[in-house]
C-alpha cells in the first residue's frame, strides 16, 4: 500500500474544477485573440476598399436583389420627381451625394441600403405607410446605413469571420450558422446608430422623427416581443431588428415638424409608382 511521504506534493490540487478553469481561461484568451484578428481584418478590408469598388459592388448587389424581388418599378417623370422631392432634402441634411434610389415591385414592407450608396425601397413600404413622413423616416434611416458604411462593414465582417472559422474548422460549414448569429448581433448596433442618424436628418429637414417611430409601431403594434405583424414583420425583422427601446429612443428626440415630406399629389403619385 502506497503512502504519501511527508513533504510529497499532493495531487488533490489538480481537481476537475481547477482544470476546467484553466482550460476556460485559455479558451477565452484564444477567442479574444481571434476577435481582435477578425476586427483587424474587417477594418482593413473596409479601409482599403476603393470608393469606386464599393459603389460597383453595391450596384451589383442591388441589381441582383431587384432581379430576385420582382424587378424594378419603372418611373415616369412625375414619379421620379416625387421621389426626388422626398429624398433630396434628406440627402442634403445627411451631407450625402451620389445616393441612387430604386423602387422594387415587391409587397414586402422593407427598405435596404447596399454598399456604395444604393438604396432599394420596396413597394410594400409605400403601400403600408400612411404618410410620406413615415417613408421619409425609413429613408433617413437607410441613409444612416450609407453614411456609416454599415453595408460595407457588414460584408467585410462576414468575409473576415468566414475566413477565420473555415480555417479553424477545416471547411466544416459551421461558419454559415455563426455568420447568421454574428450578423444579427452586429445589425442591432447598426440599427441603433442608423436610428440616431435618422433623427438628426429628420430634424435638419424640418420633419418630425416620430414618423419613424409611428412606422415601427404600425408594423409591430404589440412591440418587438409580440406576436402580431405577420409576414411583414418577419421580413422587416430579418434585416432590421426591432425593439421597444428603439421606438422609445426615437420618440424621446421628437420635436414639432416644420413641414410635410411631400404634398398630397406627390404622395399619391409615389404610392402608385408600381401600378
Amino acid at each position: 500500500m502506497r503512502q504519501t511521504l511527508p513533504g510529497s506534493p499532493r495531487r488533490s490540487g489538480d481537481s476537475p474544477l481547477k482544470i476546467a478553469l484553466i482550460l476556460g481561461g485559455i479558451l477565452a484568451a484564444l477567442l479574444a485573440g481571434l476577435w481582435l484578428i477578425f476586427k483587424a481584418i474587417s477594418f482593413l478590408l473596409v479601409a482599403l476598399l476603393p470608393t469606386s469598388w464599393e459603389a460597383a459592388i453595391g450596384e451589383a448587389f442591388a441589381v441582383h436583389y431587384l432581379e430576385e424581388s420582382g424587378g424594378q418599378c419603372p418611373m415616369r417623370a412625375a414619379e421620379a420627381a416625387a421621389l426626388k422631392r422626398l429624398t433630396a432634402p434628406l440627402m442634403t441634411a445627411a451631407e450625402l451625394q451620389d445616393v441612387r434610389f430604386y423602387i422594387a415591385d415587391n409587397a414586402a414592407v422593407n427598405a435596404l441600403a447596399f454598399p456604395g450608396g444604393h438604396v432599394v425601397i420596396l413597394r410594400g413600404l409605400l403601400d403600408t405607410a400612411t404618410s410620406p413622413d413615415m417613408v421619409a423616416g425609413v429613408v433617413a434611416h437607410e441613409l444612416g446605413h450609407v453614411y456609416h458604411r454599415h453595408s460595407a462593414e457588414g460584408v467585410s465582417d462576414q468575409i473576415a469571420l468566414w475566413a477565420i472559422i473555415e480555417t479553424l474548422t477545416g471547411g466544416s460549414g459551421l461558419s454559415w450558422w455563426v455568420l447568421d448569429l454574428a450578423g444579427l448581433a452586429g445589425s442591432r448596433a447598426a440599427e441603433r446608430e442608423a436610428d440616431a442618424f435618422a433623427v438628426e436628418v429628420m430634424h435638419t429637414s424640418g420633419l418630425d422623427p416620430r414618423a419613424l417611430a409611428d412606422f415601427l409601431r404600425l408594423i409591430d403594434p404589440e412591440g418587438a416581443s409580440g406576436a402580431s405583424g405577420g409576414d411583414e414583420l418577419i421580413n422587416l425583422l430579418s434585416t432590421h431588428p426591432l425593439s421597444n427601446e428603439r421606438i422609445e429612443a426615437v420618440e424621446a428626440a421628437a420635436r414639432k415638424a416644420e413641414r410635410a415630406a411631400l404634398g398630397a399629389r406627390d404622395w399619391t403619385t409615389l404610392k402608385d409608382v408600381c401600378d
